[in-house]
């Protein structure tokens, strides 16, 4: 759905005047960028009205969204799914009772286990260099282990939602070895 409407609104920007230097695949594609952005804020937004807690939903993407500039992580195969997956996870992180401490403290030492292994993966990243993916890297880490110090449940089931994205299914075994290389690389 939001790539018809990003397509017909490329089209509509490209007939009324657009940049004919810029191609519709181009504007197409910011339009599908917008447009996800605006149904999941609204999204949000809703989901945050239905449970008197829109601080709360804006905080988890406040959160997911800091952790996953540096972080990367999988993508879905359309806006829609990005939209229904994320809202998804705000309602699910706003739905879970507060954790105890040492839960919490678990919930983070796995994600800086994952960030520290797995982080950035690229997807979505455009790293240019050796030197940038490692401070991508080391800045995820300094993200996790800063927000473990808040101890707050929905910033922490934010950071760990975002940091299971880090894990893929097809690369399971990549994945791995890219853990078990970045353990001896970077310590």
């Amino acid at each position: 759905m939001i790539e018809r409407w990003a397509a017909s609104l490329a089209v509509a920007i490209r007939n009324n005047g657009g940049d004919e230097r810029v191609s519709v695949d181009v504007l197409r594609f910011s339009a599908i960028l917008i447009l996800g952005t605006l149904f999941i804020l609204f999204g949000t937004g809703i989901v945050g009205l239905i449970f008197s807690r829109t601080a709360d939903a804006y905080l988890v993407l406040a959160v997911i969204g800091a952790l996953r500039y540096f972080s990367g992580g999988w993508h879905m195969k359309t806006g829609m799914q990005c939209v229904f997956f994320t809202v998804g996870v705000v309602t699910a992180i706003l739905l879970m009772p507060q954790l105890s401490q040492t839960f919490l403290w678990a919930i983070n030492i796995l994600s800086i286990f994952l960030n520290f292994c797995f982080s950035p993966t690229g997807n979505g990243q455009k790293i240019r260099s050796k030197k940038q993916w490692h401070i991508f890297k080391w800045i995820s880490v300094a993200i996790v282990v800063f927000t473990a110090q808040l101890q707050d449940s929905i910033v922490s089931l934010s950071i760990l939602c975002q940091s299971l994205t880090l894990v893929t299914m097809k690369r399971g075994e990549k994945d791995a070895e890219i853990c078990q290389n970045s353990l001896s690389s970077d310590v």
